[in-house]
């Protein structure tokens, strides 16, 4: 179990999660041919969220000696009516390595684009990191496809204060950012939260411009 994370809660609360989102797609799908599109997508990911196996295998590997002094950004995603809670971790340190790994550039960030939660900012200088580099995932589906800071809230804020345009370090744009993640179950409810939003543009698209469903790029289809 990562620190402080519950993952029979965690697996509750995707759970929950996908029947809210599922419901609200049907309540504005227009014919039966999308309402059952959305059941069998919803019915594949709720196999997945409750398989017997483990899910969180890939932790012990990840909280061994080799990762041990991890760097983590949690990000919390709350649901209404508010009483179940989803939280999605990076290793940073991991995921800076990655990046380097597949020789990724740095780039000149839009500070006045990147959005952050004061509630992440460590208060306590003594536990400030800053050897590793500002990190922005976008498009992001946490933040409807926006821009996501998960390293370098300390540095932004106070560039953000003195009128700093722009920030130097990563923009991640594709899915590696994933293999950071601290178990398949954050990665999953991840996934879940593209399939759910590819679903909702596709049922409301007027019918002649709708795509076959064959056309269609869901995560849940590569499981």
């Amino acid at each position: 179990m990562i620190q402080g994370i519950n993952h029979d809660l965690q697996r509750e609360a995707a759970k929950m999660h996908l029947k809210q989102a599922s419901q609200n797609l049907l309540g504005v799908a227009k014919n039966n041919k999308d309402k059952q599109m959305i059941v069998d997508t919803s019915e594949r990911w709720m196999d997945i969220f409750t398989k017997n196996e483990t899910v969180e295998n890939d932790l012990y590997c990840k909280t061994s000696n080799l990762y041990y002094k991890y760097e983590r950004y949690d990000f919390p995603v709350t649901f209404d009516p508010r009483k179940y809670e989803f939280i999605i971790s990076w290793d940073i340190t991991l995921l800076d390595s990655l990046l380097k790994k597949n020789k990724k550039e740095k780039e000149s960030i839009p500070n006045k684009y990147v959005v952050i939660d004061k509630e992440s900012l460590n208060k306590n200088k003594d536990f400030i990191k800053i050897e590793n580099p500002i990190m922005v995932v976008n498009p992001c589906i946490l933040t409807y496809y926006g821009h996501l800071l998960i390293n370098g809230t300390h540095r932004v804020y106070e560039y953000q204060k003195q009128n700093i345009e722009f920030s130097e370090g990563y923009i991640i744009k594709d899915n590696l950012h994933l293999d950071a993640m601290l178990s398949e179950i954050m990665k999953d409810f991840y996934l879940l939260g593209e399939d759910l939003m590819t679903l909702g543009k596709h049922i409301q698209k007027p019918v002649y411009q709708k795509v076959m469903r064959k056309s269609l790029k869901l995560n849940i289809d590569n499981y």
